[in-house]
């Protein structure tokens, strides 16, 4: 096999398993920037918190993108994935779910130009802004109703790649987007991001239920966006993604395997499974179609 062909199949790999990785690391992303807020941190790093914490809501929350599309025939293969991810979020520690992320961010400085990330931000951001009120006060209702009663003290923590979120936040093509509109973002996404608890690095694990009933809550949240703005989110993706070579997207696939360290083989084979069938049923979706422009 020549290296060319190795390469490309180390990013079709890389592509299927970031879909197996859809239904826990919407949680990661969601409270990304929950573990930056000011009570965690000094305030002179405020600005950075600043940024982080809108372009997590705007990018990460849409990060898992059409994974999350609702309609009842995707209840159960949505809730099966949450329950698969349970195992490989109460085993997660800094060193497993840290190198992944920071490599990505690592290609997204080296590979796309700070134009094409400033777009992406802003059409992501966009996106975020385009969920009816309605919508997204149900959300943080559910988040919150989810959350309630943990503390940092007693709970699960699961660690949070705060340092790519940092390294993220002072990119160049993060300096680029609209000062405003960064702010507008941050302040929505405020209420949904302080729902969950936790501490510096670390946020608390909801019980599996919970989880349950708050991918379902994310996967309503999604499909009331704006059909145009996330398409166009999905055009921004799609150029920044093609300024990153094939070598770079197969590099990454070691890291992502990282975050089943620890796991036993019967609940990885089990949350494959449960990818796949979630895979499945998105394609057989309406609500997912009708995102996507297909109908």
């Amino acid at each position: 096999m020549t290296k060319q062909s190795q390469a490309l199949l180390n990013k079709n790999n890389t592509i299927k398993y970031l879909g197996r990785m859809r239904a826990f690391s919407s949680l990661l992303c969601i409270a990304g920037s929950s573990a930056l807020r000011p009570t965690y941190i000094p305030p002179t790093k405020f600005q950075t918190w600043a940024k982080t914490t809108a372009t997590g809501a705007a990018i990460f929350a849409f990060a898992a993108g059409p994974a999350l599309a609702v309609a009842p025939a995707l209840e159960a293969a949505l809730i099966e994935a949450s329950d698969a991810s349970y195992p490989i979020l109460q085993t997660l520690r800094p060193e497993t779910i840290s190198p992944f992320p920071e490599a990505l961010v690592g290609i997204l400085e080296k590979r796309v130009p700070p134009e094409k990330i400033t777009n992406l931000i802003d059409k992501g951001i966009s996106a975020f802004m385009s969920i009816p009120d309605a919508d997204l006060a149900a959300y943080v209702k559910i988040a919150g109703d989810a959350t309630a009663g943990l503390s940092p003290e007693s709970c699960d923590l699961v660690p949070l790649p705060s340092i790519a979120g940092v390294k993220f936040a002072n990119l160049a093509g993060v300096a680029g987007v609209d000062s405003a509109k960064l702010k507008a973002a941050g302040e929505r996404a405020a209420p949904a991001l302080g729902a969950f608890p936790g501490t510096e690095g670390k946020i608390c694990l909801p019980s599996e239920a919970a989880l349950e009933k708050l991918f379902v809550a994310q996967t309503n949240l999604l499909v009331s966006t704006s059909r145009d703005a996330f398409g166009e989110f999905g055009t921004a993706a799609g150029q920044a993604g093609k300024s990153i070579p094939l070598t770079d997207l197969s590099n990454l696939l070691p890291k992502i395997q990282m975050t089943q360290r620890g796991v036993d083989m019967k609940a990885r084979s089990r949350f494959e499974r449960a990818g796949k069938d979630l895979d499945k049923a998105i394609k057989r979706d309406v609500e997912f179609a009708r995102l996507r422009g297909k109908i």
